[in-house]
């Protein structure tokens, strides 16, 4: 058995899938990376367009620094999954981060991938559940009953499985017809 990420909300439910219209805390993770933090933010890119879409800004802390930033991510459920099926653009650390994702009727096309610099980590469906693999197949994480299990996840892994979950882009990975319910 791998770490075991907590994830915790600092507001509400209705909150949570609102839009963010101020910016502050949201939402802990204590990982064994660390204990990270999650702003939302109001998007400063595209002007009143980007407010009537719902379009936000992410960003992930840890003790004062900050680790990433998603620009233009929608709030959690429909308006994120949406955004991440069109490409949602940030920064992991150094790198550029690009995070899409697709959902189909075919388990095989279904995905959330997150692109850092050169390097591909992949969310896919896998039996009753999701694994989050590398470039040649790799598994760095699977999600069992509710609960990640990562034997060697660093700070990219941990930051995607983060990411991933509090965005609630899981129903990419579903069958369409349940997306909806």
């Amino acid at each position: 058995m791998g770490w075991v990420l907590k994830l915790k909300t600092l507001v509400s439910g209705i909150e949570w899938n609102s839009f963010a219209g101020v910016g502050k805390a949201y939402a802990i993770a204590e990982t064994a990376e660390g204990k990270f933090t999650l702003f939302r933010e109001p998007s400063g890119i595209g002007g009143p367009s980007s407010k009537m879409e719902g379009r936000e800004g992410w960003r992930i802390e840890s003790e004062g620094v900050v680790r990433a930033v998603v620009l233009e991510i929608g709030a959690p459920g429909v308006l994120a999954r949406r955004r991440v099926a069109s490409g949602v653009q940030g920064r992991l650390g150094d790198a550029d981060l690009r995070i899409t994702g697709q959902g189909s009727f075919r388990p095989g096309s279904r995905f959330v991938a997150f692109q850092v610099g050169e390097r591909t980590i992949t969310f896919r469906p896998h039996r009753l559940g999701v694994v989050l693999t590398d470039g040649n197949g790799e598994l760095l994480a699977e999600l069992r009953a509710g609960q990640w299990d990562a034997a060697s996840a660093g700070l990219v892994e941990t930051i995607a499985i983060c990411l991933f979950e509090w965005a609630g882009v899981d129903s990419l990975l579903r069958f369409p017809m349940l997306a909806l319910l």
